[in-house]
């Protein structure tokens, strides 16, 4: 059964990246952009119908029937099948009939596809529905027993934007104590203004597997501090956060260093972030904070 469960998976997958790399749909192909949907949405797991619904504007829903009442770790593999895609949901999960009223602090479903003949690039195309009143961002997916629904935008899949995670060009800013993993590259350099405090911020983007960098970092800050704490591990589950700009699931870890010397507390806290899905899984973020 594992085998033809992985062989569907995968003629789904290449049914997706098929459409995906087709480019953006004409308004008028409304056929060809639900199929697109049904494509990218469908679940690894037994289902009675997947259909395309018209919903607010130019948004639509994509309404899934189970043929089992939906659980927690049904979810969880769906979450998996999607990454698989280079598709993540960020946001809070409604549990509950469809509201298009329904609101929440934050969602935003991000589909990430790979950019030919540019390794360290990435193609772009996000969803963040809103609610008919108030213009506040509706959760990304609803659960009701047997039923599934997501909403999503009208352009999601045909509109594309680029993201260089590896810039050819960086900020002038001096290194952070910690100094750079090996071939890192600069994307972002903060240096409070006068007045502000002490902390810097430099964000880095390096190619390497993430228990590499994390070593490395481990290594740096035993050499500046006596204090040294690890959390997260590069086997634990992607979960919501931001990465290279973009909300996505990405697995974190966290190294810091603290040294307390005539009544101040210097410190150094790196954060490392590791995409889940495959389009971005080659790269780590590095966010280093220092004082």
């Amino acid at each position: 059964m594992s085998g033809i469960h992985n062989i569907q998976r995968a003629v789904i997958a290449l049914l997706f990246l098929l459409t995906c790399l087709a480019g953006p749909l004409s308004p008028v192909a409304r056929a060809q952009g639900d199929q697109f949907l049904v494509s990218a949405f469908t679940p690894p797991f037994p289902i009675k119908s997947i259909d395309v619904e018209p919903f607010n504007r130019n948004d639509c829903l994509v309404k899934i029937v189970t043929q089992q009442i939906i659980k927690g770790g049904m979810l969880d593999d769906y979450s998996s099948t999607l990454l698989f895609r280079g598709i993540s949901i960020y946001g809070a999960t409604f549990y509950g009939p469809f509201d298009g009223n329904r609101s929440t602090v934050d969602a935003t479903i991000t589909m990430t596809r790979k950019v030919a003949g540019n390794a360290d690039a990435v193609d772009i195309s996000t969803s963040a529905v809103k609610t008919i009143v108030g213009d506040r961002p509706v959760p990304p997916l609803f659960v009701n027993e047997k039923e599934l629904i997501i909403p999503v935008e009208g352009d999601f899949g045909r509109k594309w934007q680029r993201l260089t995670i590896m810039p050819d060009r960086e900020p002038v800013h001096g290194e952070s104590k910690a100094g750079r993993y090996p071939g890192a590259r600069l994307r972002q350099a903060e240096t409070p203004a006068e007045g502000q405090g002490d902390r810097k911020r430099l964000v880095y983007a390096a190619r390497a597997p993430l228990a590499d960098v994390r070593d490395y970092y481990v290594k740096t800050l035993k050499e500046l501090h006596p204090i040294v704490t690890t959390a997260g591990n590069p086997a634990d589950p992607p979960t919501p956060t931001g990465l290279f700009g973009i909300r996505t699931l990405a697995r974190q870890i966290t190294v810091a260093g603290y040294t307390y010397s005539n009544r101040v507390m210097y410190y150094t806290e790196v954060t490392l972030k590791q995409g889940g899905g495959p389009n971005l899984s080659d790269y780590v973020e590095i966010e280093v904070l220092e004082n």
